[in-house]
């Protein structure tokens, strides 16, 4: 590093040294060792296109659009430092009937907001960062706390519905345990913890084995092994504001199977993002495959997960000119390891493994909005066609017919959706801060 300039000339760089790099035999033959995904310009897309078949699904009568937003703020900037959170996650329902009656806008009108029949609202606060909650001792029990009332307390059903997932209790034998990496308690150190469904109390709480401290459902999510007492949990919340929306989506489906299974197929499932659980919550991926498998064995099950930025979104938008109006291309481990992202495919498992329950497709409309589209599966593979993605015409027809101008390539039960639920920058995030810093006390 050169010296910086102070009272004697600034100290450059040396307009030669290179060549020692250049000339290196190690460098060079590492070099020659490094491969780059091909360049979109040279994907062949006209020989991986698939034509839509388009096939308007005449018993959906809903859309149910699942979307959240949340926002960290500072409570105390000077040492030790605090920060809070305020999540806002919503699940809204359309009729189809009404979304047919609202003409192509660039802006949504008060009259058409009006039209919303359900909004299923979750408001939660989360401490992130030093704040202890009640008689908790620490942060991170605190902070675990927090998740587990804000189901218990906020949402109807959650903790109920969590447990129905996490044992598979939709299938006619349920599972027996759900294991724990970890006691998430402070200075116990058990391992592989297997929490019996039968141990699961009214109160949806057991005792560790071996400290007999209260273990949560919630602690099934596994966000407290990265949140430290000095550190926060900051960075816990995109992946706890993605889990919470499918938790929305999991509550509703229950309810349906519940009361009346058979009008499954009325509803059409849209979740803004993937159809996966990333990070520490991945594990939730296998129920979730589990639900897909029976209500794909058992009824119609119609839902899309759709992505608005990212790699995937990016190079979408790279090919999108070489993809015919109605045409889609499946994106599996060939595609996307030669692609888009580094690897090779032939020896890499099935692309998304560990983390989704739905098959990557790149969708170009009749209007030519271009989509990047999850739809579910129940199993994840390193070779997907047609066929071994269930309804998918189905699906990528009511995406289109839902299509709205309001953003590119923008879908109007998601636009609506973030509309409704987001938090904004400013003034949202001032606000919270005020009213966070008011209410909260000093220790």
């Amino acid at each position: 590093m050169s010296y910086s300039e102070g009272k004697r000339p600034f100290e450059r760089a040396s307009k030669s040294s290179h060549s020692h790099i250049i000339n290196d035999a190690d460098v060079q033959s590492f070099l020659a060792t490094c491969v780059l995904p091909t360049a979109a310009d040279e994907v062949d897309v006209a020989s991986l296109a698939h034509d839509l078949v388009e096939a308007p699904v005449q018993s959906v009568k809903g859309v149910i659009a699942i979307d959240g937003g949340y926002q960290d703020v500072v409570i105390r900037e000077s040492f030790p430092s605090a920060t809070f959170a305020f999540l806002q996650l919503g699940a809204l329902y359309f009729s189809l009937e009404d979304l047919r009656s609202l003409e192509p806008k660039p802006f949504i009108a008060p009259e058409d907001i009006a039209k919303l029949k359900n909004i299923d609202r979750l408001k939660a606060s989360i401490p992130t960062k030093t704040i202890t909650v009640g008689e908790m001792e620490t942060f991170v029990e605190s902070f675990r706390y927090s998740i587990f009332s804000l189901l218990r307390d906020s949402v109807t059903d959650g903790l109920k519905t969590l447990k129905w997932f996490l044992y598979s209790e939709f299938l006619s034998e349920a599972r027996g345990s759900w294991e724990l990496a970890s006691c998430p308690n402070p200075f116990c150190n058990e391992t592989k913890i297997q929490l019996d469904r039968t141990s699961i109390g009214e109160d949806y709480k057991c005792a560790c084995p071996s400290c007999d401290k209260p273990i949560y459902l919630t602690d099934a999510f596994r966000l407290h092994e990265v949140a430290d007492e000095e550190i926060g949990a900051s960075g816990t919340l995109g992946y706890l504001s993605t889990t919470l929306e499918q938790v929305f989506m999991l509550i509703w489906l229950k309810a349906i199977l519940d009361q009346a299974p058979e009008k499954l197929r009325e509803f059409f499932f849209v979740k803004d993002g993937p159809l996966a659980f990333f990070g520490q919550t991945a594990n939730l991926h296998k129920p979730m495959l589990r639900l897909v498998d029976h209500l794909q064995a058992t009824n119609k099950f119609y839902a899309v997960g759709l992505e608005k930025s990212g790699a995937f979104v990016e190079h979408a938008k790279l090919v999108e000119d070489r993809l015919e109006p109605n045409q889609y291309l499946i994106m599996d481990n060939d595609y996307i390891y030669q692609h888009i992202l580094p690897g090779r495919s032939e020896s890499a498992p099935a692309y998304g493994n560990t983390t989704y329950y739905g098959a990557k497709v790149i969708f170009k409309s009749g209007d030519s909005k271009v989509y990047v589209a999850s739809i579910p599966v129940s199993e994840t593979k390193a070779k997907y066609d047609k066929a071994s993605i269930p309804n998918l015409d189905e699906v990528l027809t009511m995406v289109a017919m839902l299509r709205s101008d309001m953003y590119d390539n923008a879908m109007l039960p998601i636009a609506l959706a973030n509309k409704l639920i987001s938090i904004s920058n400013h003034p949202s995030a001032n606000l919270l801060e005020k009213f966070a810093k008011g209410h909260i006390v000093s220790g």
